[in-house]
């Protein structure tokens, strides 16, 4: 993040002992929060990539578009407005699946 306080409330997360992805989900989550949804919203897509440092896995949350019904936005039907057709934000799940796995 560019922005000094999420910054620091990332850092203060490791110091309290959390790990990087719980670092990375503090700094986000405050960079929209102190940016007001400017440049930057909980409603978009996001991509994430961790690698595990004592096993060097890498993982990767691929978060996109999807409708109210979960479905990807290629599936979407021209014209129709309804839980087939209305997108929700990948940010948060993305944010929550890297969470939950470490």
């Amino acid at each position: 993040t560019s922005n000094v306080l999420a910054a620091h409330a990332a850092s203060r997360t490791l110091a309290a002992g959390g790990n990087a992805v719980d670092a990375a989900v503090v700094a986000s989550t405050s960079s929209i929060v102190l940016a007001l949804g400017s440049y930057v919203s909980l409603a978009g897509r996001s991509v994430m990539v961790v690698r595990n440092g004592t096993t060097g896995r890498v993982s990767m949350y691929d978060a996109p578009w999807h409708t109210v019904r979960g479905n990807r936005v290629s599936s979407i039907r021209r014209g129709a407005l309804d839980a087939n057709t209305v997108l929700v934000g990948g940010y948060t799940r993305a944010l929550f699946l890297a969470h939950r796995a470490h």
